[in-house]
């Protein structure tokens, strides 16, 4: 095990995909997953920084089964909400009735024909975002008319195109979202904002080989970066030349092959931290030597894992990450230090 890491910590379960993790108002981590019951499964920190609760179903609704992973956003006013697809492909959430506190007590339906996992993005004014890949292939979104409050009435909305991955999201420093996704030619594709909280410029072509699922941050100095697995399973990166500008060409971070989607997390105190599962099954992560800087090499954290990790952030800095090892438990280490 990496000496800056604790050793993993085996937790139970019997969980189906990658989980998800959310952080609450108060700054406790909440993990949720998909169960081999196909509910929804929950389990939190009973106070920041500590530890674990025991897990907690959040069942399904009456009749319905989940398909994939769930995933988990904040609120403006700091309550967690969490999305989950069924075996339909229609969209389901619930949340928290107050930050921190109790969930309302039953799943309400989006709607929606989906194909792929739930990406949750929060626009510059607050409203949540939801982006998924129709089963049509294109693109579909639904939006909250106002932060914390209901849904567009209209439903899911079509931005077109024809894509193979799950959708990655990220927010320009001048607050407006950017989404990508792998097309039919295996090239990164992606779209923006054409002002913060506003409609969709035309699908643009960044090239590349790849397969798998992109992932995107956002730089300390506002800068969005962008990871994808390639055909020979290295991770290749482009990033912005300038925050909210056109980007670079892209660039290997050589010295270790996956067979996992990358998953890249935000610092405290403003580096970007990679994580993969090697093609070893281990857990493998590297870090920016400082904010908007160049990369140290990939470092293994051992273990055997069946699906992607998630990663959360500690209130104290210390990075935590969660992944499902052969036996279908859920496993977690944390930095020792930040």
């Amino acid at each position: 095990m990496a000496r800056h890491w604790v050793t993993w910590k085996m937790i139970g379960g019997k969980l189906m995909t990658t989980p998800s993790v959310g952080s609450n108002k108060n700054g406790t981590l909440e993990v949720f997953a998909l169960g081999s019951d196909n509910a929804i499964h929950q389990r939190w920190q009973k106070k920041v920084n500590g530890d674990w609760s025991n897990w907690t179903s959040m069942g399904a609704p009456m009749g319905t089964q989940f398909n994939g992973p769930p995933t988990a956003a904040r609120n403006e006013d700091g309550r967690l909400e969490v999305f989950a697809r069924d075996t339909s492909g229609a969209v389901w959430h619930r949340w928290q009735r107050k930050p921190n506190k109790d969930w309302n007590p039953q799943w309400d339906p989006m709607g929606g024909s989906i194909a792929s996992n739930i990406t949750v993005a929060n626009n510059k004014d607050g409203r949540l975002e939801i982006f998924a890949r129709g089963t049509d292939g294109a693109l579909w979104h639904r939006w909250q008319k106002k932060p914390n409050k209901g849904w567009n009435d209209a439903g899911w909305k079509s931005e077109g195109g024809n894509f193979q991955s799950d959708v990655a999201v990220g927010r320009n420093k001048d607050g407006r979202l950017e989404v990508f996704v792998r097309g039919p030619d295996n090239a990164l594709w992606h779209m923006w904002q054409k002002k913060a909280n506003s409609p969709w410029v035309d699908w643009k072509s960044e090239g590349g080989q790849f397969q798998g699922n992109p992932a995107v941050a956002s730089n300390e100095d506002g800068r969005l970066e962008c990871f994808v697995r390639a055909g020979d399973n290295s991770i290749y990166h482009m990033w912005q030349e300038k925050a909210n500008k056109p980007w670079v060409d892209w660039k290997e971070l050589p010295g270790a092959k996956f067979s996992s989607d990358p998953v890249v997390v935000g610092n405290k105190d403003g580096r970007l931290s990679l994580f993969g599962r090697g093609a070893d099954n281990a857990l493998y992560w590297t870090t920016q030597k400082k904010p908007n800087s160049p990369w140290v090499p990939w470092e293994c954290l051992a273990g055997n894992f069946n699906f992607n990790p998630c990663v959360g952030v500690n209130p104290d800095g210390r990075l935590e990450a969660f992944t499902v090892g052969q036996d279908g438990g859920l496993q977690q280490t944390w930095q020792i230090g930040k």
